[in-house]
């Protein structure tokens, strides 16, 4: 599946949202919280790409890939 601009600007912004709050000393659960809208968007992402693709946007978007980690293991 190829991802569509709209969802390429998704992880780009929450990727950035999520090095800033870590950089601000933010909590897990704060991170979780303040980007709470984000988590059926990033669901419906992950499902839909191969675990190659999956495996490559976490290599490109660290804090992507940190608060799919969290989302994880808060189900």
């Amino acid at each position: 599946m190829s991802l569509s601009d709209h969802e390429k600007q998704q992880i780009q912004l929450i990727n950035s949202q999520v090095l800033l709050l870590q950089d601000k000393g933010a909590s897990d659960f704060a991170i979780l919280d303040a980007l709470m809208d984000f988590v059926p968007d990033v669901n419906c992402i992950i499902d839909n790409l191969d675990p190659e693709e999956v495996r490559g946007l976490f290599s490109r978007y660290d804090g992507f890939a940190y608060f799919s980690s969290l989302i994880e293991q808060a189900a």
